[in-house]
């Protein structure tokens, strides 16, 4: 079994199984690392795993844990590169105070630069970060499809954004098929947030966020043709009261951002005060 490693790998093809490593790192075209068994990642002060330059990593079972980065604290993908997730824990990972947002966003996931994050299963958990997107970060162009797994007890504290659960920014792509996305917090769009990007909902849930459900800002599109969103409340509301504040904070809109509802099973739009030149469009069922 391997243990206490440090692995960087170029153009090359990795299996490792059960082993206890300290950082990944894959890069190139053409390098691939398959994470299975029992293996771990962790206690590292940087990203626990590096994709870049075309590299693929897959994570079929194992926990990524206890890390963090300025970016990224448990992975950090970039540069066209992909992260494929099976199974296993991406848990308890954080980003360090930089100073500046850039800094600071993507507690358990940073992807940006046209990298691909696809998750099938497993649980991303237990993240934090100073500003955005404690779960997850998606940016600059990348991809973000969940098509199962948990996204949970997550938390981003940069007002007024956060993404407590995801995060999505600058003309990057959020395609949610199933899967359930609950119990995360930050001051606005706990669950989700949006920011000059776009969002398709074709099932999945999002419950019992703090800080609200979905939020949009600036030009964001929301497409909903299925799943629910329910169960969310803005940050300060006590939990006795969150079937009552739900209706205000299951998703809120900004500036030129456009939702379309197909399906609008579960989920009460409402418009906050600072929303204006919205477009609001429901299709028939």
């Amino acid at each position: 079994m391997l243990s206490g490693c440090i692995i960087v790998m170029y153009h090359q093809h990795v299996l490792v199984k059960d082993a206890s490593l300290v950082w990944v790192n894959v890069n190139g075209e053409g390098a691939v690392f398959t994470m299975d068994g029992d293996s771990s990642i962790k206690h590292f002060h940087d990203s626990g795993i590096k994709v870049m330059n075309n590299g693929t990593f897959i994570m079929l079972n194992g926990t990524i844990s206890d890390n963090s980065a300025f970016e990224g604290g448990g992975v950090f993908v970039d540069s066209n590169a992909t992260f494929i997730m099976k199974n296993g824990s991406i848990k308890d990972n954080t980003t360090q105070f930089a100073g500046h947002i850039e800094g600071q966003s993507g507690g358990g996931v940073h992807v940006r630069n046209g990298g691909t994050f696809n998750m099938y299963g497993g649980t991303i958990e237990g993240n934090y970060s100073h500003m955005i997107g404690g779960g997850v970060y998606i940016g600059n162009g990348s991809t973000f499809n969940m098509f199962g797994g948990i996204i949970d007890n997550n938390e981003a504290r940069g007002a007024p954004f956060g993404g407590g659960g995801v995060f999505v920014d600058n003309n990057s792509f959020f395609n949610f098929i199933e899967g359930v996305i609950s119990f995360n917090s930050a001051p606005g769009g706990a669950g989700v947030f949006i920011l000059d990007s776009s969002f398709s909902m074709h099932g999945g849930v999002v419950s019992g966020n703090v800080g609200g459900g979905v939020a949009l800002g600036f030009t964001s599109y929301f497409i909903m043709s299925g799943g629910i969103i329910y169960g969310s409340y803005a940050s300060g509301v006590p939990k006795e009261f969150a079937n009552e504040a739900d209706k205000f904070s299951a998703l809120t809109k900004s500036f030129n951002s456009v939702a379309i509802y197909s399906d609008l099973t579960g989920i009460l739009p409402h418009f906050d005060e600072f929303s204006y030149q919205t477009e609001y469009t429901i299709e028939g069922k």
